[in-house]
């Protein structure tokens, strides 16, 4: 009875952690998508200026 709760438990740990690693990847991208409509809207030659300088 223990071992299946502990397995059970485990299973749920492991859920847990795969989400939060979906939900912290669906923000990055969503941040990535986000800078990158930034730059489109304000123009990428700020961008390029900045590339070519460095």
């Amino acid at each position: 009875m223990k071992a299946g709760i502990g397995r059970a438990l485990g299973v749920v740990n492991t859920l847990e952690n795969w989400l939060i690693a979906a939900l912290a990847l669906a923000l990055m991208l969503l941040a990535g998508v986000q800078i990158v409509l930034r730059l489109l809207d304000h123009g990428l030659s700020g961008l390029i200026r900045c590339c070519v300088c460095w």
